[in-house]
């Protein structure tokens, strides 16, 4: 590819999604039979459904696996 000097070149174009889940998103906590708590730990149908086409493509296509999240205004400032 041959660039003009003092010129940017094009960006690759982006990738189209391969999957892109919409549905929703929430942050459990997990509490054990032996008093151990596991916090914020994602979960729901827009999350789950996105794992499993992130596991059957290749890694090099794994950016094309979106999930559309919007956060609610109770969402812990770790995860904003």
């Amino acid at each position: 590819m041959t660039v003009e000097p003092g010129t940017a070149p094009e960006p690759d174009p982006t990738p189209a999604p391969a999957s892109l889940s919409l549905g929703t998103v929430v942050l459990d906590d997990i509490c054990c039979p032996d008093g151990r708590v596991h916090r914020d730990v994602p979960s729901g149908s827009g999350f789950c459904c996105t794992l499993g086409p992130y596991f059957a493509v290749l890694q090099s296509e794994s950016v094309t696996v979106c999930c559309l999240v919007t956060a609610g205004s109770d969402s812990p400032a770790s995860v904003k």
